[in-house]
C-alpha cells in the first residue's frame, strides 16, 4: 500500500473519529484483541454509514469493500476511490475482480472489511442469507474472519433516495445517537476452496457468530447499569481480592 493510500485511510479514520465522538454514543467491546495484520473483519449491515464506522475499530488502516456506486458521489467518492477501497460492481458483476484484489491486500498483511449480506439488509434487527465469496477469500488468503455484530436503533436513522441522481437505493445513515460494535474471536477455516458443501458449512457458521454479536450489541446497549465514583474516595487501595 502506497503513502497516498495509507495517507487517506488514516485522514479518514481520523475524521469518523471525531464524527463518532461529538454526535454517537459509540461503543465497541472486543471478546478477544484483534489479530494484527491480515483479516477479514465481516459485520452485518444497518445502515450507509457501516464502512465508515467499521474503520475505528482497528488502529491499522482498513480496506472495505464498498458498492461501486458510491464512488459516484461528490466528494466523498472520490476519497473512497484514492484510498483504494475495492469496489462492488452489482450490475455488472466482479466477483473475481473482488476475490483476486482481497487476496492480495490480505497478502500485504492488511485487514479488509467485507458485509457478507452484499447490501443493506432488510431489517436492522436481522441478518440476510450471506454471500459465500467471504469465506472462498479467507480461505485463498489463509487468513481470519472476524465476525461483527453491529446494532443501532431505527429512531436514530435517516433515510435518503439517491436512486434518481446515482443509480442507488434507499441508503441509511446514522448521524447521531446509539452505535454499538461487538468484535467477535476470529474463526480460522481451512479446506478447498472448490468444495461448495464446506464453504456453505463454514458461511453458514459466520452468519450464526454474526446473529450472536448482533444481540450482544443490543443487550449492551439497552441494559441500564448503574455506576459512579465514591464523592470521598478510598483513603488507601483496596485489597487486590476485593
Amino acid at each position: 500500500m502506497d503513502w497516498k493510500k495509507r495517507l487517506l485511510l488514516n485522514t479518514g479514520r481520523s475524521i469518523m473519529n471525531l464524527f463518532a465522538r461529538l454526535f454517537l454514543e459509540f461503543n465497541v467491546h472486543y471478546e478477544i484483541p484483534l489479530p494484527e495484520g491480515a483479516k477479514i473483519l465481516a459485520p452485518n449491515h444497518p445502515t450507509t454509514t457501516d464502512p465508515f464506522l467499521l474503520s475505528l475499530v482497528t488502529e491499522e488502516p482498513l480496506v472495505i469493500l464498498v458498492n461501486k456506486k458510491i464512488m459516484q458521489i461528490p466528494w466523498i467518492g472520490k476519497i473512497i476511490e484514492q484510498a483504494g477501497t475495492i469496489p462492488v460492481d452489482k450490475e455488472n458483476g466482479n466477483g473475481e475482480e473482488i476475490i483476486t484484489r482481497s487476496i492480495q491486500t490480505l497478502r500485504q498483511q492488511f485487514p479488509i472489511g467485507i458485509f457478507p449480506e452484499g447490501r443493506l439488509t432488510p431489517d436492522i434487527h436481522t441478518l440476510s442469507e450471506l454471500h459465500t465469496g467471504v469465506t472462498r477469500i479467507a480461505l485463498a488468503a489463509k487468513a481470519p474472519i472476524i465476525p461483527v455484530g453491529i446494532y443501532v436503533h431505527p429512531r436514530y436513522i435517516r433515510r435518503i433516495l439517491f436512486h434518481r441522481k446515482y443509480g442507488l437505493d434507499e441508503s441509511r445513515w446514522l448521524l447521531h445517537g446509539k452505535y454499538y460494535i461487538t468484535i467477535g474471536t476470529p474463526l480460522y477455516f481451512d479446506g478447498d476452496i472448490e468444495n461448495r458443501e464446506l464453504v456453505r458449512e463454514f458461511t453458514q457458521k459466520i452468519s450464526s457468530e454474526i446473529k450472536r454479536l448482533m444481540l450482544a450489541s443490543e443487550m449492551r446497549a439497552i441494559q441500564k447499569g448503574i455506576a459512579w465514583n465514591p464523592i470521598i474516595p478510598f483513603a488507601s487501595q483496596l485489597p487486590h481480592d476485593l
